[in-house]
């Protein structure tokens, strides 16, 4: 056995030493506070004198300390979180929402919690409650469907949870709301596509039980009625705002007696869809068939060609919503504009 011993390498002498982690107590010694007057300045709480809080908060300015949320909510029953509430939706919608919504929270101080309520807990009224109240945030953003979900409204409200709703399809005065007009944009792409010389129109409808649905689809068949167009012209699938049903209703559509020239899927995924259906059925997107969709999501940018669509600023939404909910100011409804993008996908039909 050899008798070395392996000899440690002194460290380089160009690592820095870590700085030590500042903490409230830090701050309280510095400032010659107690703990409990330096939560209040940083919660904004009354009973601290204008000087006091002035002293404090050069410290903290000075120290450069960061609270983190969970240790501003001791003091309180607060918990510096907000949370966005979706149910079951495409990872590309709800990525965009969630990061503007975590910038957002980000310029408060307070925390993103994203939270999914499944069907087992929206198959009833105490499902939902229970969900309800074993959530751990102050305030809540709520995505469609959920948006327009009576019995989670109402459970909300019970818990004292107040909430904004994203893009809601009814009932937009009862709460705060960030609002869009889907029945304009719906009738602004038909009326696009009117104008390319179509007249056989093909409309994939969104999943039955959203509201949002119905009203593009109502808003489409009036659309279809104003431009003049023969109602025997038009055929409409069911789909459920997936790929794939976008895939099964536009094969319908291409293999019936009505094929029409060309699909207005009610999103971006199921017009994704149909340009593939249309593709195994050996037609090119937009020589024999026109296709445009709904939400401007990463999908009508990535796939070829790339989608004709309505642009719903969803993202500027949620950043709205977060700064709503967390500001002094707060609004009852805010109205956004829609735009619509003209790209690759549309054109005018094949016998024109």
């Amino acid at each position: 056995m050899s008798d070395r011993i392996a000899e440690v390498p002194e460290a380089a002498g160009d690592f820095a030493p870590v700085e030590p982690h500042v903490t409230i107590v830090d701050v309280a010694r510095e400032a010659e506070v107690s703990i409990r007057t330096v939560s209040r300045v940083l919660n904004g709480e009354k009973y601290v004198g204008e000087k006091m809080r002035a002293r404090v908060q050069q410290v903290i300015d000075r120290m450069a300390f960061v609270p983190s949320a969970a240790a501003r909510a001791l003091p309180s029953a607060r918990t510096y979180a907000v949370g966005l509430i979706f149910q079951r939706l495409s990872a590309n919608y709800l990525f965009d929402i969630q990061l503007a919504a975590l910038e957002a929270c980000r310029g408060f101080g307070y925390q993103l919690v994203v939270e999914e309520l499944g069907p087992q807990a929206l198959a009833s009224q105490a499902g939902i409650r229970q969900a309800v109240k074993a959530l751990r945030v102050d305030v809540a953003v709520l995505l469609p469907p959920l948006c327009d979900n009576d019995f989670l409204l109402d459970a909300l409200d019970e818990c004292g949870i107040r909430y904004t709703r994203l893009a809601p399809a009814r009932q937009q005065d009862r709460s705060s709301a960030m609002t869009m007009d889907d029945a304009a944009a719906t009738g602004e792409m038909v009326h696009h596509l009117v104008e390319l010389g179509h007249r056989r129109l093909g409309f994939v409808a969104g999943h039955p039980d959203h509201a949002s649905a119905q009203n593009r689809l109502q808003a489409f068949w009036d659309s279809v009625d104003e431009c003049g167009l023969q109602r025997s012209d038009i055929v409409v699938g069911q789909g459920d705002y997936s790929y794939d049903s976008g895939v099964r209703a536009a094969q319908a559509m291409l293999s019936g007696p009505r094929r029409p020239t060309a699909i207005f899927a009610s999103n971006d995924l199921m017009a994704a869809g149909a340009i593939a259906a249309a593709g195994e059925l050996g037609m090119i997107t937009p020589r024999d068939l026109s296709v445009c969709g709904f939400d401007d999501s990463p999908i009508s940018r990535h796939i070829w060609p790339p989608l004709t669509t309505v642009r719903q600023p969803l993202t500027e939404m949620a950043r709205c919503a977060v700064e709503q909910l967390l500001s002094s100011k707060q609004r009852k409804a805010i109205g956004f504009d829609f735009t619509l993008i003209k790209r690759a996908s549309t054109t005018r039909p094949p016998d024109l």
